[in-house]
């Protein structure tokens, strides 16, 4: 398989949910996360190329128990039938400014080198 990601991805276990065009609420685990996109597993087979509302359950970055509620818009790039689920990727967008830079802030724990 060939990577075209040209941005490295962060392994995660956020929580999220999704609202279909039915306005039907899916819920979805993300596995990781980058500056652009995420990638998660979830029951429901979304369409490629198709832009969904979208909240994420984001940890505190330093460490804490809380988490902040981020809504979003994503766009579905690829579909894989993983067992019972579907691994999904895709771009996201549509972030306030706070968000962005915290989403920013977790995807650059993946150029880091551990300590």
């Amino acid at each position: 398989m060939v990577e075209n990601r040209t941005t490295p991805r962060l392994m995660v276990a956020w929580h999220s949910a999704f609202r279909l065009p039915s306005q039907r609420i899916v819920h979805a685990k993300i596995s990781n996360i980058s500056v652009s996109g995420l990638q998660f597993l979830c029951g429901e087979n979304l369409q490629l190329n198709q832009k969904y509302q979208m909240q994420m359950y984001v940890p505190d970055i330093n460490g804490g128990t809380s988490t902040t509620l981020v809504p979003c818009f994503f766009e579905c790039m690829y579909v894989i039938l993983s067992g019972k689920d579907y691994r999904i990727g895709g771009k996201f967008s549509g972030f306030s400014p706070e968000h962005k830079t915290l989403i920013t802030r977790w995807s650059e724990k993946s150029t880091r080198p551990a300590s």
